[in-house]
């Protein structure tokens, strides 16, 4: 199953967010919400491991019935800002990245619009394969 779609949320969508990803209440008006697609997501990820690039943001979105689903989750972009190692002395943490930013250090070239799920979900899943190829590469050059 492949769902491309914005999602009608019931969170208020704020100047500074429509800003990043363009999206606007309008937009999403006659879109499904997150009950309307709920079981056909579960059937996706029941028992799976789910890759998120910003995970603590993106589960307060989901309903607690598709968290629980989900066999275990990761959060691409702090793997990323650990793999990166650039150090956010502010806040005494990896420093992290957009998506997009991300995607120009692994050479991913979007196959979709950034901020939607398609080309999301696509920008995701290649910065994970390329920091999965790169800890292998590590990991072979220790044993040999």
């Amino acid at each position: 199953m492949l769902l491309n779609s914005l999602v009608n949320t019931d969170y208020p969508i704020s100047f500074d967010a429509h800003k990043i990803h363009g999206i606007s209440k309008d937009m999403i008006i006659d879109c499904p919400t997150i009950k309307q697609i709920e079981s056909d997501i579960i059937s996706e990820i029941k028992n799976k491991h789910v890759v998120i690039y910003h995970a603590e943001f993106d589960l307060r979105m989901l309903s607690k019935k598709v968290r629980d689903a989900m066999g275990s989750v990761s959060c691409c972009m702090r793997r990323f800002a650990r793999f990166k190692g650039d150090i956010n002395y502010l806040y005494g943490t990896y420093r992290w990245f957009s998506l997009k930013e991300a995607c120009a250090h692994v050479g991913h070239k979007s196959q979709g619009k950034l901020h939607r799920a398609l080309g999301d979900a696509m920008a995701c899943r290649a910065v994970w394969q390329f920091i999965e190829s790169e800890v292998h590469q590590m990991r072979q050059k220790k044993l040999s």
